[in-house]
């Protein structure tokens, strides 16, 4: 006798939603169910498919939204935000000239002609 056929409620495809935003491997999100992971492809795609971008999404919203706010919290999440998505970086002032390590200066990746602005409060 084979097992009986496996039945998607709204449940489990909520277990799967949020198992996978979460970043849980399919193996592990098919275990939970008591199923294999070709039974969790057949009968899940399209939470598969849409919940790592939707978490995604969601946590680039929050970033943002703290990125332009106010305070420290802000300051962290702008400074993560540049660096990530606009190519900011910090470089040590001694790498690039000799002299003065420990200045920090943060400068566009592609964009090597203009002034930076550096911890020593004026343009280079």
């Amino acid at each position: 006798m084979g097992r009986r056929a496996h039945e998607p409620t709204d449940k489990a495809r909520r277990v799967v939603w949020e198992m996978t935003a979460f970043g849980i491997p399919q193996e592990r999100v098919a275990h939970a169910l008591g199923i294999d992971r070709s039974t969790l492809l057949k009968y899940y795609r399209e939470e598969l498919d849409s919940a790592a971008d939707a978490a995604v999404t969601n946590v680039a919203r929050n970033l943002y939204s703290k990125a332009i706010g106010d305070g420290r919290e802000a300051m962290t999440a702008a400074i993560f935000f540049l660096k990530t998505r606009a190519g900011w970086r910090e470089r040590d002032k001694d790498d690039r000239q000799g002299g003065n390590a420990g200045t920090l200066t943060i400068r566009w990746e592609d964009d090597r002609d203009r002034p930076t602005v550096s911890t020593e409060g004026g343009a280079e």
